[in-house]
């Protein structure tokens, strides 16, 4: 490996375009749609050129109150684009892997972000003090790197 593209002095992201993208959301945030699951348009963007590397999830309060709960990552037309296969579970509090996005990871445009939690039955029994961030990490070719 090439030594002047190591950083090996430091953990510091500051001169680089990998880049990390945070999404605090609450149950008051999801608009229920009547049936299973929950929708928030967040009006969080990642910009044109965007590769999204990896996503993940930091339950701070459960999704609970039925007997499931599970987060998609999406851009409002693929709904799970931005996560694995399969949709992480948000039932329990705690970190959860959102794994490598199943979907395009290319952004050819300004890409909105929209997450849709679904109970099992019915989104008003999920718990009302839900709480959750979910980061997206992502390569913004925006940023000048000099190396």
């Amino acid at each position: 490996m090439r030594s002047d593209r190591l950083n090996v002095n430091s953990n510091s992201y500051e001169n680089t375009n990998v880049k990390l993208l945070e999404i605090v959301a609450n149950y008051a945030n999801f608009t229920d749609g009547g049936g299973s699951s929950g929708q928030y348009a967040t009006g969080m963007t990642l910009p044109a050129g965007a590769v999204v590397l990896y996503s993940f999830v930091d339950v701070t309060s459960a999704f609970s109150g039925d007997t499931s709960c599970a987060l998609m990552i999406g851009d409002g037309s693929d709904a799970d684009r931005f996560n694995k296969s399969s949709d992480p579970s948000i039932f329990a509090a705690g970190n959860i892997d959102g794994g490598v996005p199943q979907g395009v990871q290319f952004c050819d445009a300004a890409t909105s972000i929209t997450l849709i939690a679904t109970a099992n039955s019915d989104w008003g029994a999920v718990s009302s003090s839900s709480a959750m961030k979910v980061y997206l990490v992502y390569v913004d070719p925006t940023v000048s790197v000099s190396i």
